[in-house]
This record gives structure tokens, sequence and C-alpha cells, in this order.
């Protein structure tokens, strides 16, 4: 049998969330599994809990709301659970950036009639979570063997399980010794499916103890469910003292501190501050070079525009040489002066050496990069607070001045906006009458709306309340599915409810406002030979074009892999292929979705779409109807571009307690209602929303 091992990984930002799990914008156990001990009868609980936190900073200390249900979804029990600290590692585990901490906690406090009935557990919340200070990097992990070497038969149940046995190297690549060093792992089958964890066994070779340099093999063990095949492995080390090694370890983390408001410049030549924070997560010392790029967009001031766009033009690459000591972090910044009016987008790169030293600051959900100078007139917020007469107002880039219709604030909106808002009855035509009894008139200013994401004011804040208006194709998807949308999981909303959350008032007036957007690329579903044999194709067209051979575009991959496909049973299979970019009716396209391992080569794979543009050096062929005749999932891929509707998205931000207080009136709501504080979507006016909770 093939295995897989991987050390750490990374997991995208979740931006939107039922109640279930809405408590933090990152940092859930998103992989749980249970079972029923098969020698004690109690109930053991594993999972993984992601460090995916945007702020890029370990955290321990860590404690969940743990709900235990049967197979009619009722409450058997609920516990607040701790775990990060069941191993006697000093201060608990602290979990690094981009990595995931197996966990496993045991359930011997409750009746074990009752745990028997126990068939889904799921996070009700976070009850605490620490951010804590660094571990050096200094435990390197090996992956030698996954094994099954025994039958379990359970003594309280008629369960049956197997034991597996995960063999392999740790070394300290510190010069001094560290103590009470655990090695744990999760364990996962086909598909990327959890199965459980390794680690927490009485028999595991553990806790070790490595000198400076020191090399020693662990053994580990897990039990899972007989029907369970794990055939992939991903680890995770730690000590008192130290962290592993991972593959997303970088020694340096770099912050954007840059204070947002500071970044619109009433006028060009005059400077924008820009700033940053470098933590040094690695015990040398470390001279670096902080490398700032300003991109100036392709739109302008009048259309009001601050998506980044691919075809940016870069503005100035600044070098500022700097140095931060071992464990320690230091501050940056630099004052950059814009020479013309525009729209901009600032970067950071740490490297040395010709070397990346951390991962590139290019904004995030969170937090946008871009930047303004324009010299026409200061922003609306500065002119009212200047004492601007009402009736001298102007907005930014040619927008227009309208009033909420409820409130009587004032909003810059775009032309082709105002008329849909104003049908709508979320705006309405300047009205003094409402100016005189309204002095907090910038409070809800809609700051962007673009591609179907609105963002009001404020905007960068820690925490946040999103709407999302979901299509029609993907309100029948929820109602198809397992769960399915029904009376019992959906929350209905009325106007009465408003008093108690204006926000959600607004934010569903917002996302009415505009019309759905449509996808800015498609996919192809294709079995595995199909899959590869549109790759040979492409292959082949640029080796015509360019020379070269196979090696030059599948990086790896199984030569053997007619007789994997021909073969039913499942042996897995390696492809990574470097794809040219296609070039098909004078618009260019780049192929996604081509670099993967699978346990079942059997399984359909998604070859993604994207419009593109051709870069310098970059290879691309020109395809014509008759050669997609050999590839027509592609160009039906490329046909469907533009043409599936994607769901609408609002987002405000709050202060945290304000925040914590929308949430638990979900949550009474809920109860109330459904006799959950669980629910899936709410209802409004007959419309289904999905609410999402994001905090730092």
């Amino acid at each position: 049998m093939l295995y897989k091992v991987i050390i750490g990984s990374v997991l995208a930002i979740i931006a939107f969330s039922s109640m279930s799990n809405a408590s933090a914008v990152c940092c859930f156990p998103w992989e749980i599994t249970h079972h029923v001990d098969p020698e004690t009868g109690f109930l053991v609980v594993s999972g993984e809990l992601w460090n995916d936190s945007y702020k890029r900073e370990p955290f321990g200390k860590t404690s969940y709301q743990f709900i235990f249900e049967d197979e009619n979804r009722n409450v058997l029990f609920e516990k607040d659970l701790l775990l990060t600290e069941h191993l006697p590692v000093n201060g608990g585990f602290v979990i690094p950036y981009a990595v995931s901490f197996p966990f496993q906690i045991i359930i011997d406090d409750v009746d074990k009639d009752l745990i028997k009935k126990v068939t889904l557990v799921h996070t009700g919340g976070t009850n605490t979570l620490d951010y804590l200070e660094w571990k050096p990097a200094d435990l390197e992990l090996s992956f030698e063997t996954l094994k099954n070497i025994k039958t379990i038969h359970s003594k309280t149940t008629d369960d049956v399980f197997t034991k597996w046995q995960i063999t392999g190297k740790i070394t300290n690549t510190h010069s001094e010794k560290t103590e009470n060093v655990y090695v744990l792992a999760s364990l996962f089958e086909e598909h990327d499916r959890f199965v459980g964890v390794a680690g927490y066994g009485e028999e595991d070779i553990q806790p070790l103890k490595l000198d400076g340099y020191e090399t020693k093999d662990f053994i580990i063990h897990a039990i899972v469910p007989e029907e369970k095949k794990p055939d992939q492995v991903k680890l995770y080390a730690e000590s008192d003292d130290s962290s592993m090694i991972h593959r997303a370890f970088m020694p340096l983390i770099l912050k954007d501190t840059t204070y947002h408001k500071d970044r619109m410049s009433e006028g060009y030549k005059k400077p924008i501050p820009l700033s940053a924070k470098v933590i040094n997560t690695s015990r040398d010392n470390v001279d670096f070079e902080w490398i700032i790029q300003i991109k100036k967009s392709p739109k302008g001031l009048s259309e009001g525009d601050v998506g980044k766009y691919p075809d940016s033009k870069i503005e100035e690459i600044k070098y500022i040489s700097s140095h931060v000591d071992g464990q320690k972090s230091t501050q940056l910044e630099y004052s950059w002066i814009p020479q013309h009016d525009g729209i901009y987008f600032y970067e950071y790169f740490i490297w040395a050496d010709s070397q990346a030293l951390s991962f590139p600051f290019k904004g995030t959900f969170l937090q946008d990069t871009w930047m303004i100078a324009d010299s026409s007139n200061d922003s609306l917020k500065n002119q009212l607070k200047s004492g601007t007469p009402f009736d001298s107002l102007e907005c930014r880039f040619e927008l227009e001045l309208v009033q909420k219709s409820k409130t009587g604030n004032f909003v810059c909106v775009k032309s082709v906006t105002k008329q849909l808002l104003m049908d709508r009855g979320w705006a309405e035509p300047v009205s003094f009458d409402k100016i005189q009894n309204n002095p907090d008139l910038m409070k809800q200013n809609i700051i962007r709306m673009e591609n179907g994401r609105i963002s009001l004011y404020p905007e960068n804040t820690c925490a946040s309340i999103s709407l999302q208006l979901p299509t029609e194709k993907e309100i029948q998807g929820y109602k198809n599915d397992e769960r399915g949308l029904n009376e019992s999981n959906t929350l209905q909303i009325t106007s009465n409810d408003f008093n108690d959350i204006p926000i959600i008032e607004e934010l569903i007036y917002v996302v009415n406002t505009v019309e759905f957007p449509y996808n800015k690329y498609s996919s192809a579903y294709l079995d595995g030979l199909t899959f590869v044999e549109y790759e040979f194709f492409l292959m082949e067209k640029a080796i015509e074009k360019y020379n070269g051979s196979q090696k030059d575009y599948f990086i790896k991959f199984d030569n053997d892999y007619k007789e994997r496909f021909a073969n039913p049973a499942k042996q897995g299979f390696t492809n990574t292929f470097e794809a040219p970019l296609i070039v098909y009716n004078n618009q260019t396209y780049s192929v996604g979705g081509t670099k993967f391992w699978v346990s079942d080569e059997h399984k359909p794979k998604r070859m993604n779409v994207y419009p593109d543009e051709i870069k310098e050096d970059e290879k691309f062929i020109v395809l014509t109807d008759e050669d997609m005749k050999s590839v027509p999932k592609i160009k039906q891929a490329i046909e469907d571009i533009g043409t599936i509707q994607e769901s609408i998205n609002g987002r405000k931000g709050l202060p945290e307690d304000q925040w914590n207080e929308y949430r638990e009136w979900f949550k009474q709501k809920s109860q109330e209602q459904l006799n959950t504080d669980r629910f899936r979507l709410i209802q409004y006016d007959e419309q289904f929303y999905l609410v999402g909770f994001g905090i730092c």
C-alpha cells in the first residue's frame, strides 16, 4: 500500500460560518471524530486544531465547548474541554501558525449507557484561546512506516477496531538538550478523510529527551474503527522549549501595521506612512531586506474601484536593510510619497541572499492594501469633520451623494448603483431636513462595493458581522444536501427583531442593492485517464512549438498510468503537470488543478480554467476549434466563464463587546425558536441569508 506523510499544513481562512463554529474567524477543530474505547468503555474524542489565524501567531491554553448529540440530533450533554494540555509539555502545547495540532480527549465522567447513544460531536464555540510566545523550530521529523498491527474487539460493544503503528525519526537541530519531546500524528484515509490521532497511548515510547543534535526513533500508535483504512499521516512534534520544522516554516513573521486611515492622501507628493513588524521565530540573529513594492491600479480615480488587478503596474520598489535578533521583533517604517493622483497597492517581502525569509504580505480579507492619492478634494468624512456646509459636500471618484432612507446618513455611491439603491428603498436624494437631525452622518458609509462584496464602515476592525445572500442554485443545494433546509434549522427574522440587531437590517439592505456577480473561472470534471490525456494533448502542442520533452512539463508522474487506470484496485496516483497557457479565440487562459497526489485514481478530478494574460517568458499555445475537439470539456469550461451566478457578501466591523451581544442574541433567538442554539440560515421576508461572525 502507498502511504503519504505531511509535516504540518496550511488552511485557508473561512469567511462565513453558521453558529456552530462562528465564534472566531480562525482556529477551530475542523476535523472531529469519536469512538467508545474498546478497553474502558469511555468516550474518546479526537480531532485536529488548526492555527489558521490571520495574526500568524502561535496560540495555546485552548478550550472549546463540545456538544454531544444522538442520532436524532437531540443534545445528550455538553462539555467545556481543554485541548492543548493533556500531555506534560511545560506550559501546554503552543501551536505554530500554519500547523494543525492532533488532540485527543477522554470523557470518563459520563454514564456509559449515555455514551453509547452519542452519534455526533461538534463544537459550540471557543471558551479560551491565548496567543503565546514562539518556540524556536528545532525539531525535525521524518516518517518511516505506517502498519496495521492488531485487531481489537471491544469489551463493551460489538465494535471492532484496528491498531496502527507509526514509526520514524526525530532530530534536535539545536545545540542544547530539550526535554518532554512528544510526537503526535493525524491519520487520514482516501479523499483526506480524518480518522484518528496517534501519540496519546500508554505504550507509546515517549516523552523523549534529546541532547543537542541528537536523533532518536519514535514509535506511536492509533486505534481506529476497523472500517477505516488510513493511508496518510500528518506529523506534529513539540517539547518544553522547541517546536517543529514544518513544510510551511519561515524563520521570520511579517505583519502589516499600517494604519488604514493614513492610506488616503489629499494630494500627490504628500507622504503615506507604511509600517510593518518583523518577528524572528528562530534562535539566530538575522540581517534582511524589507522590500516594499508599490503598484498602481489601471483604474482611475473616477472609477472608484479599489480591486487589485493583474495588470497593475509597478510604480516603485524600495529596499530597506534591517536586522532582528533571535527570538525578538523589530518595527519597520517607510514614508512613501506618490508622484501622481491614483489608486495604489503596497506589498511587503522579507528576503536575504536571494531567499525569502517570510511569507509575503499582499493583503488579507480583513486587511486590504489600497492607497489613494487624490488632490481633487478631501474625503467626505473629513469634509464633515471640518464643518463643510452640507450643500457643498463632494464625493471622491465622481461618486454621487445620497442619504440612507432609514438613518439619513450620507453615503457616496457609484452612479450606476444610485438608482438601484433608490428603487429598492435603501437610499434617497439628499434631504436637508434629515441632515439637521442626524449629527453622526458617517457611521454607516459604504466603503467598497465590488464583485458582489460590500464593505461598510468601519472596515478594518478585529470583530465583524457578515451576511451572505445566496443564489437560487446555492439555496437549492442547501435543500438537497444531507442536512436540508427546513423549519428545524432555519431561523426566522422579523422587522421587529431589527430593533435589537440593526446591523443585520443594514446588511440585508446592502446585499440586495447589487446584482449577483458571475463566476470569474470555471471547471471541467474529468475521469483520471481523460485528465491525463488532456494534459498530454497540451504538452504535445507545447513541445511542437517550443521543443523540449515530457520531463519539462510532467515534474512528477506515474508513467504506468494506463495500467493503473485499467486496474479497478486503488493504487494511488501522482501528477504534477506544468500546463502552458492556452490562447483560444484571442483570449488567454491558464489551467489549474494539475498538481496532486490521490489515493484513488478512479475518482473524477477537477481541472480549473482561469482567464489570464501572457507574461514574459511564459509558454503558451494557440488552440483552434479543431484542437478543442480533443479537449471539449476545456472548451465548455471556457464558455461557462461569466455565466454562473455567485453569492453577494456584505461585511461590517463593530466593537467586540457589541459583537458578543449579537452572537448571544442569535443564540438565544435560535434556542427559543428551534430549541437549539445552532441554525443553518436565517430567513427574512421569504429570502434566505447566511450569517457569519469573524474575530481576530
